[in-house]
């Protein structure tokens, strides 16, 4: 397949402009493009699970919609926005994709939206948390079935606080994103009865965390939240289990970004303690359990958000264009708006206005190794947050679809 990059000429004229509504005929093959980053340090999550999730629901849906064969597209990103924007573009021109799901970062992810838009084709992010999709760049034809940056921090926060974790100290890394998660979960702490401490800002990459811990179980604080992500969390994980942090009960340890694959990777004994947040977790109840079961027969490891997000965009998707008789992107993005989700995992889960998808929201503890009874039997759930509890409400929308009141 051919990219913009070696057809120039192509990608210079202006894309077309659709009018929504109008008659489109029906393809003789209706594509999905998925869009994966199969390399890197997400590849857990962003990668060819990816397509195995859209393969298991095309399959559950039967393989045909309106007498239509269903044929999926996958191409590998790298991380890179050019190459989402690339093939999103060479798909729905070339092959005449209906449907793009984008499984990997904000910047890929608003870049095939922004074709997607143009071309009056239902888009959907299932990996990103960037609260730009559903604010500034909203689109009546994108969805968010994934993660959501607001609603992680605040299903950790009220929680917490209210099984007592009203003190906090942050460990962040000195970066952009470092301050941005620390933030995000700060914002969260005066409006639930609860302050900060102290924080304290360590470089990326560093390697010995070892006084930054010992000032943050000196503070006393209740909760000690590390806002850090890739290998720095994992070195702080490690040097917090061999300060006991998170494991004597005194104090709980929060990490911003922790995944059950990392769990696996580190094992339940320095792991043991550590709290963090999902809006899905493979062994939440009978629907989660028994998708992560023909997820796991296929990918060998349990499904994650992303995975799980994907599965449900294409089957809340086909089963629009099944309602709606259309591939006319506004026509099936209302009929998918209007209707709750319901899938093998997802039971009536309501969609907003601004393409958001309301998921409840796990606050997960990792278990001690006594606890565990298998592999990735790793998390007890120690509450829940309702889906129109957790996220950003429409009041503070900035999305130009939302009808402010």
């Amino acid at each position: 397949m051919k990219s913009c990059l070696m057809l120039p000429l192509l990608c210079a004229f202006a894309l077309p402009t659709f009018t929504a509504g109008a008659a489109e005929p029906l393809p003789k093959v209706i594509r999905i493009g998925t869009i994966i980053a199969a390399t890197g340090p997400y590849a857990n999550e962003t990668g060819n699970g990816i397509a195995a999730a859209a393969r298991i629901a095309i399959e559950e849906f039967g393989g045909k919609v309106l007498g239509r064969p269903i044929e999926l597209l996958v191409s590998d990103n790298d991380y890179k926005p050019d190459r989402s924007s690339s093939f999103a573009r060479e798909w729905i021109e070339r092959e005449g994709a209906v449907m793009i799901v984008d499984g990997t970062g904000s910047g890929p992810g608003l870049a095939s939206a922004a074709v997607a838009k143009t071309f009056n084709r239902v888009f959907a992010s299932t990996a990103s948390s960037s609260p730009l999709f559903i604010n500034e760049q909203c689109s009546p034809v994108s969805f968010v079935f994934g993660e959501d940056g607001y609603a992680h921090a605040r299903a950790m926060v009220k929680p917490l606080v209210e099984q007592g974790g009203n003190s906090w100290f942050f460990i962040t890394a000195n970066t952009v994103g470092g301050d941005s998660m620390e933030g995000s979960l700060a914002r969260f702490l005066d409006p639930n009865g609860a302050k900060s401490v102290g924080s304290v800002r360590n470089p990326l990459g560093t390697l010995d965390f070892s006084s930054f811990l010992i000032q943050a179980k000196g503070s006393g604080a209740k909760v000690i939240a590390a806002a850090n992500a890739g290998g720095d969390i994992i070195n702080i994980i490690k040097q917090a289990a061999e300060f006991r942090i998170a494991q004597d009960g005194s104090q709980r340890l929060v990490a911003y970004q922790i995944t059950g694959y990392d769990v696996d990777s580190l094992g339940l004994q320095t792991s043991q303690g550590l709290v963090t947040s999902i809006n899905y977790y493979w062994d939440a109840n009978a629907g989660t359990r028994e998708f992560s079961k023909r997820f796991e027969a296929r990918e060998k490891v349990p499904p994650s958000i992303t995975h799980a997000a994907t599965y449900s965009a294409v089957m809340h998707f086909l089963k629009a264009v099944r309602d709606t008789g259309t591939v006319d992107g506004a026509v099936v993005a209302a009929k998918m708006k209007k209707t709750p989700v319901n899938d093998l995992w997802a039971k009536n889960i309501k969609v907003r206005e601004d393409g958001r998808v309301l998921h409840d929201f796990y606050l997960l503890q990792v278990k001690k190794p006594e606890e565990s009874k298998a592999r990735w039997d790793y998390f007890k759930v120690l509450a829940k947050v309702p889906g129109d509890d957790a996220y950003q409400p429409l009041a503070e929308s900035k999305c130009p679809l939302v009808k402010k009141s």
